[in-house]
């Protein structure tokens, strides 16, 4: 799907999406081999990228930029990934981070799930959370 996007479009805002990697990591900074391959696979993947960078653009776009938007590419990317997780937790190792049968990936999705929420908690925003909460 990146290749159908110009380059142009991710030099706008490379160091927010390299934020926003940094930011998934450090939310599943963990020993569990798992969950870092996970983290590392949802974070630097560049088919991973889209879903952040339309987030940073948009926040861009109305006149926001920094952390706050940074965290919320970070928790869109989370549920995208949790939620391809629970439907399809067959999925060959090279198509998602977990290849291993459906209760590794339901569970993996579940982290990735509640990382997105705390990361929209912390920002301190009831209105967004209650838009995700309902969706």
């Amino acid at each position: 799907m990146q290749a159908l996007i110009p380059s142009s479009f991710f030099t706008l805002i490379d160091a927010d999406l390299a934020q926003v990697g940094t930011l998934i990591q450090q939310g599943l900074n963990t020993d569990v081999a798992l969950i870092a391959y996970a983290a590392q696979h949802i974070a630097r993947s560049p088919e991973q990228r889209v879903r952040p960078a339309l987030a940073l653009v948009c926040a861009q776009a109305l006149g926001d930029r920094g952390a706050r938007q940074q965290a919320s590419a970070a928790a869109v990317d989370q549920i995208h990934a949790a939620l391809a997780l629970h439907d399809n937790p067959d999925l060959p190792a090279e198509e998602a981070p977990a290849g291993l049968g459906n209760a590794p990936s339901v569970l993996l999705g579940d982290l990735l799930y509640t990382g997105a929420f705390r990361a929209i908690v912390a920002l301190g925003d009831m209105r967004v959370l209650r838009v995700l909460a309902d969706a």
